[in-house]
């Protein structure tokens, strides 16, 4: 509790950071009696040769903060310092909210949803416990006026190391892919014989599907810049892989799909970078050639 009184004449209290009450009194021999206004009750305090002390409990409450987009919550959308702290009751406190590279900060609000405060830097003065969630928003990009030019192609050339290589090859071998541009969206379409197709266990552990190996080159270098593929950060083994197989340039990665999943409903991806904040939707499909 920050906001104490003292009940006789010119003497004035503060709480000392270790919790407890300091009153500068000149003249010891006097007996001090202060009040906790938070309280109202009276307490009697011993004499010292300088200062008097009292061993009091302060009143205190706790914040807890939160991040959210929506159902989702977590550092992976932003940070609020200090994420959460037990204070003394009437003091005031500072929060600042910072949101990751694909997100922005909307508002503060309280559990019931009331909006506290619309800037990023929040202070309030705290007087019981409280959770105050920092509201974010995916950052919007314009794919017509801030986009990647992606290449997509189908990968070539299988891992000679991996068990399923003969397999992996045969699909590589028996399906074609061509793009084309509508509405600000490229539609990526991979043709082949779905029947003809060989299923074989993924050696990631997704299971047995006919998989295909789809090749999407950024012409961004990831060493320069991060690459987002749906919201996660591609790390460096996406790109390195591909490098190991023989594809050039280091903003390529490798899209393995499930040929009989896309043949049914086709796949919405997003590609972005953050140091540009670049974006460009890409929908996969099969069309199947055995219909």
């Amino acid at each position: 509790m920050a906001n104490s009184q003292i009940i006789y004449n010119r003497y004035q209290g503060r709480w000392a950071p270790s919790g407890q009450m300091t009153v500068d009194a000149p003249d010891m021999a006097t007996a001090v009696r202060l009040m906790s206004i938070k309280k109202g009750e009276p307490i009697h305090v011993a004499t010292l040769e300088t200062n008097v002390y009292i061993a009091a409990s302060v009143p205190s409450a706790t914040f807890v903060t939160e991040a959210r987009c929506g159902d989702i919550s977590g550092d992976s959308i932003g940070n609020v310092y200090p994420a959460s702290s037990t204070v003394p009751i009437g003091n005031t406190v500072y929060l600042n909210a910072v949101p990751t590279d694909q997100y922005e900060f909307v508002n503060y609000t309280n559990e019931s949803g009331k909006v506290l405060a619309t800037t990023s830097e929040y202070k309030f003065v705290i007087m019981e416990d409280v959770r105050v969630i920092a509201n974010f928003k995916e950052r919007e990009f314009d794919p017509k006026d801030l986009s990647i030019d992606p290449i997509i192609s189908k990968l070539l050339r299988a891992n000679h190391d991996d068990g399923n290589y003969e397999k992996s090859q045969y699909n590589q071998n028996h399906i074609s892919v061509t793009t084309a541009l509508e509405d600000g969206m490229i539609m990526a379409t991979v043709t082949g014989d779905i029947n003809d197709l060989k299923s074989f266990t993924s050696t990631s552990g997704r299971g047995v599907a006919k998989w295909i190996g789809i090749l999407i080159d950024t012409q961004e270098d990831y060493t320069k810049t991060s690459i987002y593929y749906n919201g996660a950060m591609l790390p460096d083994s996406e790109f390195t892989d591909a490098n190991y197989l023989g594809v050039p340039g280091n903003g390529t990665f490798i899209l393995w799909l499930k040929a009989e999943e896309i043949a049914v409903s086709p796949k919405l991806i997003n590609i972005y970078t953050t140091d540009k904040q670049k974006k460009v939707y890409v929908n996969i499909s099969f069309k199947n050639t055995n219909q």
